[in-house]
């Protein structure tokens, strides 16, 4: 049984990976990024769809999938999903019985009402909503996106974020689930230090939200 599943969601820019990344390495946890999700460039097209942050743009299908087999005693598998130009090149066996931390925008959604019926079903979960100013997360969009791997430009990035404010409003909605609401507004030491705040004492102490608790030593 996995010990520990911590989720990551909140807004474009907040932060939320490079928290995923440096958690995931404090606790000795499979960094999952719900953008392994997305739908297909094709999908997205016969959807009609045309932006990424809308929560359609999920293949919440392929998520129930890993979602029972992660609930399963075997390895759960993961798409290796490449997103210029949209498409899934293999999938990636997760190591069974590993903590687990997913990010993404919708990672604080209603999985079993987004599934159908399938939620996470064995480990404690721990619910974290990560935000930060819109400046903020705009600048730090930029910065990533224009790198050589991601290769776009200011402008265009600047563009796509200003006309996805709007989906914004389906990613605050998930905020309610959070254990913790952390602002993370540049320094990120502070906002690791809420984090572990939350997860180092004993896992079955009780949190609100949708928590599901075992007696397991803490991690």
């Amino acid at each position: 049984m996995r010990s520990v599943i911590i989720l990551l969601g909140g807004p474009t820019g907040a932060g939320k990976s490079e928290i995923g990344r440096a958690v995931a390495e404090k606790y000795n946890a499979t960094h999952i990024q719900m953008d392994s999700f997305y739908n297909t460039a094709r999908e997205m097209e016969v959807a009609g769809l045309v932006n990424w942050d809308h929560p359609d743009a999920f293949n919440w299908e392929r998520f129930r999938d890993f979602l029972t087999e992660l609930n399963g005693e075997g390895p759960a598998f993961v798409p290796n999903y490449v997103k210029e130009p949209g498409y899934i090149k293999d999938w990636l066996e997760i190591e069974p019985q590993k903590n687990l931390v997913i990010d993404g925008l919708y990672a604080l959604s209603d999985f079993e009402e987004k599934t159908g019926g399938v939620t996470i079903e064995n480990g404690t979960i721990f619910s974290i909503y990560v935000d930060a100013p819109a400046q903020l997360r705009k600048q730090r969009k930029i910065k990533r996106d224009t790198q050589p791997e991601v290769g776009r430009d200011a402008e265009t990035v600047e563009k796509y974020f200003d006309g996805s404010l709007e989906m914004e409003k389906y990613v605050t909605m998930t905020k309610e689930n959070a254990d913790l609401v952390v602002e993370n507004e540049g320094d990120l030491q502070t906002a690791l230090d809420s984090v572990y705040g939350l997860i180092d004492p004993l896992p079955n102490q009780t949190y609100k939200g949708r928590r599901l608790f075992c007696n397991q030593s803490s991690v």
